[in-house]
């Protein structure tokens, strides 16, 4: 029996089809400073950034970066940050102060699902409807030979497909978290495997900042420990690599531990790819720790200078019914891995940058706990490579943590790009593949598609400068919306005027929304410091919703290099949190797993997309895909050793892209935070490598 969540074999069967046409949606305001005929002048936004501040608000430090805009190859090296601590302190005291939640590769459960959609109704499929008040990514050259995954009719199911299919998809997940709990305590708690790392004598910069509930950011450098376990599983072909860092102590009232390690010791030497990852809060005592008590601003896990590679956020946690903690671990269909080399001479490495926050009513007793992070590894060199890919919107200037301002009433937003490579999503449902990212308080559906925004008649006359923000804030410069005031229906207006533009319903792919089987926002009720929860993380719990990871659904999605896709998403505060004055600061994050069909493997990446396809577009890349070189003191830029504009000059004509080498990433972590204790402890050591701060 398929899980309760996949058990209706159409996506109409997962919300109320619509009704029926309206007029295509338009929108006008007189209060709003209207973004289209600006745009038409000058064929970009007014007071587009350059692209070395724009980054500053996603990375940390300084990146090589290669751009032509048409006219031929120039490189340039940008210096970025991230982003800074007022931005951080706006976000801390605005967005959530008061707010205290906030193709196809298959396997084979989900085959027979993706078929009968591929054959569904269109009109009756495309925008489920959402209800107001919802309760709610040195050069290794590789040439990689695509082989199709075989049929269920050539050979049976892979064993956790199979055993998928007998249970709900709760179970199934709760079922794989289990299987990784019971092998850490049997190899690391029971066999003493784990090891204390000594970070400053193995020269792993390190950093844990504190703020407390009164603070606007996280300032004061406390001492930071990290220890690690490696666990294989029978047959000693795969297992994982944990680190668990702390001990953090919070006290509620939405205090900040935020912590970057670079970087981090390598796992086994027999991986040869990546399978999977888990990222979450534990207790003293190694039970993972839900939301709330503890809420996952971010925790990127970087593979190669790529932040959201391996990575979890707030809305990582799925409802109760779907799995709840157990979605802190993912992994990848059976038979696909990413290529990983832990050799000495690869330049292959893992980065960490987190922020956990206490998200309990002040003052609470005080709780301690820690980070753990793991990385499923395989040595199985016949596995299928993939690589990941998150479809950022662009932000805006002046909005904390690469975000853009959103209406607070609904309204849409969208961002547009285009592939790198041919190629084909990985869906993977059971596995969260693909997820998207989102602040759930302010954020209702999200709909994915194979086409331009011109091409599905999202054009930038709809777009207008946010006007209703709370506190007074005021809009950036990337700070538009589709307000579609006036319609009766808001996803009807879009539903109509998709489906009278060029690329039609058809060319969507996956979309999300909420439902009462597929939550975004759950309720959770309020704790007290009684005997009835005796630990201190069960206890001053705000009773209140709070984010969920839902559910993304997709049909088959394969596409071309250079094809464009577009991510649109519907916003507005939901009505149960109306008077809770969210500040509504926005992330578009559309992740991915693809596999390539041409001769090479596509790089892990993020998209900072746009409004339009005309602007400039930037995407980061993996650092051993990037790559400069000198060739009689001109320095030429390789995309996996070939020439850039070789690669791409044919399919962009505005274009960035950078990467982060290892030593940069540790001179942009060294230049960018406190880690004053690391560097006392090198002196003492007498191992000082100049990266002290003065």
């Amino acid at each position: 029996m398929p899980p309760t969540s996949l058990a209706s074999s159409s996506w109409k069967d997962h919300g109320s089809p619509l009704l029926s046409r309206s007029p295509s949606g338009s929108s006008s305001s007189s209060s709003s400073a209207r973004f289209g005929p600006r745009l038409r002048r000058k064929s970009r936004f007014p007071g587009v950034l350059s692209m070395a501040f724009l980054l500053g608000l996603v990375l940390l430090g300084s990146l090589g970066v290669a751009r032509w805009s048409g006219q031929g190859e120039t490189s340039e090296a940008l210096h970025h940050r991230h982003a800074s601590l007022d931005a951080a302190a706006m976000e801390k005291q605005l967005i959530h102060r008061h707010a205290t939640t906030t193709t196809a590769t298959t396997t084979t459960r989900s085959k027979a699902l993706l078929d009968e959609v591929h054959h569904d109704t269109e009109l009756e499929v495309l925008l489920p409807r959402v209800e107001e008040t919802e309760e709610v990514v040195e050069v290794t050259e590789e040439v990689v030979e695509v082989v199709d995954p075989p049929s269920s009719a050539e050979s049976p199911p892979p064993p956790a497909a199979a055993a998928a299919e007998r249970e709900s998809l709760g179970d199934y997940r709760r079922r794989k978290l289990d299987g990784y709990v019971a092998l850490r305590r049997e190899q690391c708690d029971e066999a003493g495997g784990w090891v204390s790392i000594d970070m400053a004598r193995e020269n792993l910069l390190n950093s844990y900042l504190y703020g407390n509930h009164s603070a606007s950011y996280a300032h004061e450098e406390r001492h930071l420990s990290m220890m690690t376990c490696g666990t294989e599983e029978a047959g000693g072909e795969s297992g994982w690599q944990i680190y668990r860092l702390g001990p953090y102590v919070g006290t509620g009232g939405y205090d900040w531990h935020q912590t970057y390690v670079h970087p981090l010791p390598n796992m086994s030497s027999k991986a040869k790819f990546l399978t999977g990852k888990l990222c979450g809060p534990v207790s003293m005592t190694g039970e993972f720790l839900g939301y709330p008590p503890i809420y996952s601003h971010h925790v990127h896990t970087k593979v190669n200078g790529l932040e959201h590679v391996l990575e979890s956020h707030g809305d990582t946690v799925c409802s109760e019914e779907n799995g709840g903690k157990a979605c802190y671990l993912h992994t990848y269909p059976e038979g696909l891995g990413m290529p990983y080399n832990t050799s000495d001479a690869s330049e292959d490495y893992l980065s960490l940058d987190f922020l956990q926050i206490d998200k309990r009513d002040y003052p609470a007793p005080p709780m301690v706990f820690f980070q753990e992070i793991a990385i499923k590894w395989s040595s199985d060199e016949d596995l299928r490579p993939i690589s990941t890919g998150m479809l950022h919107a662009k932000p805006s200037s002046s909005s904390p943590f690469a975000t853009r301002m959103v209406a607070q009433r609904p309204s849409y937003t969208w961002n547009t790009g285009k592939w790198l490579v041919d190629g084909k999503v990985v869906i993977s449902p059971e596995d969260q593949l693909p997820w998207f990212h989102a602040h759930r308080p302010y954020f209702k559906a999200m709909w994915a598609f194979a086409a331009s925004p011109e091409d599905l008649g999202l054009t930038s006359d709809l777009l207008f400068k946010v006007d209703d923000q709370v506190n007074n804030l005021k809009p950036s410069d990337y700070d538009y919306v589709w307000t579609v005031d006036g319609a009766e229906d808001v996803v009807e207006a879009l539903r109509a005027r998709v489906g009278n533009s060029t690329a039609g319903l058809e060319s969507l792919r996956c979309y999300l929304r909420s439902s009462d089987a597929e939550k975004i926002l759950e309720r959770v009720d309020a704790t007290n410091s009684s005997s009835q929860f005796p630990e201190a993380w069960q206890q001053n719990w705000k009773g209140n919703l709070y984010d969920r990871a839902g559910e993304v659904h997709c049909k088959p999605w394969e596409f071309k290099k250079g094809d464009s896709y577009t991510i649109v998403t519907l916003n507005g505060v939901h009505d149960e949190m109306r008077n809770q004055s969210i500040a509504t600061f926005q992330h578009q994050g559309f992740w991915l797993v693809y596999e390539t069909t041409g001769p090479r493997k596509g790089p892990n990446f993020e998209a900072f997309g746009t409004f339009t396809s005309g602007e400039h577009l930037q995407y980061n890349v993996q650092s051993d895909y990037l790559k400069s070189v000198e060739d009689n003191g001109t320095v030429k830029w390789l995309a996996d050793g070939v020439p850039l504009q070789e690669q791409y000059g044919g399919y962009f004509s505005n274009v960035s892209f950078a990467s982060t080498p290892k030593d940069v990433m540790r001179d942009r972590m060294a230049k960018s935070f406190k880690h004053r204790y690391y560097d006392e402890a090198r002196k003492q050591l007498d191992l000082r490598d100049g990266s002290e701060q003065a």
